[in-house]
């Protein structure tokens, strides 16, 4: 497991310590923030060589720009929103989160489900042009995908399923009732009450995809039926 670490800097009198350690209290433990560290450095050297404010929370992580600065005077209800956004990647692969996880961080998340056969299929053939269409759109769809992860940030997960044939990928389509027939697909399901799925028709271009967000969170599209049983 990869460890983040949410850091309060500051002087122990400083009133936001106690807004941090009240909120990450409740948290530490809990499945969603499992892999977060939850500390406190009053060092004035560390906050001169981090270039950090005092007062403020800094997350540090391995993902993505590798670290997160929400700035002093923050309140209780800021911090939780921060870190709740922040604490995941822009793109996650499903076989690094947990079915707690997606339970309990009831984000709508946007499940990209790839044709792992019709990848397989094209690698066979490297030298064809077939696979070199193949690692082209491959390559467009994670930048894609990227661009979405970053756009919707603290609003929509983004999840890319590699494959259906693994058993995280297996439940997850068991659970949407997804087929092979129907991959290269795209999904967003709501995950609260009463759950509603939205589906791409299929899943031809990045450009295809970015439409198809756009489209959910314009509230454009009509769920699909039936919804995803929690």
């Amino acid at each position: 497991m990869n460890y983040l670490f949410a850091v309060f800097f500051g002087s122990s009198d400083d009133q936001g310590l106690q807004r941090f350690a009240s909120v990450t209290q409740a948290l530490e433990g809990t499945k969603s923030f499992e892999n977060v560290v939850f500390t406190y450095c009053p060092s004035e050297a560390l906050m001169s060589k981090f270039h950090v404010q005092s007062g403020s929370v800094v997350l540090f992580a391995d993902f993505d720009e590798g670290r997160f600065d929400l700035p002093a005077g923050f309140s209780e209800a800021a911090l939780c929103v921060f870190l709740e956004t922040y604490s995941w990647p822009l793109v996650t692969r499903l076989t690094a989160l947990t079915p707690q996880a997606r339970q309990l961080r009831k984000l709508p998340c946007l499940y990209v489900f790839m044709d792992s056969a019709g990848e397989a299929a094209a690698d066979s053939h490297k030298c064809s042009s077939r696979w070199e269409d193949a690692q082209l759109a491959r390559a467009l769809l994670e930048k894609t995908l990227q661009v979405i992860g970053a756009r919707f940030r603290g609003v929509l997960q983004v999840v890319l399923v590699d494959s259906v044939d693994d058993p995280a990928g297996v439940q997850l389509a068991q659970d949407l009732g997804v087929s092979a027939s129907e991959l290269p697909m795209a999904c967003v399901v709501e995950m609260a009450a009463p759950f509603n799925q939205y589906r791409s028709a299929g899943l031809s271009s990045a450009s295809g995809l970015m439409a198809f967000v756009e489209a959910w969170a314009s509230g454009w599209l009509e769920p699909f039926s039936p919804p995803f049983s929690s």
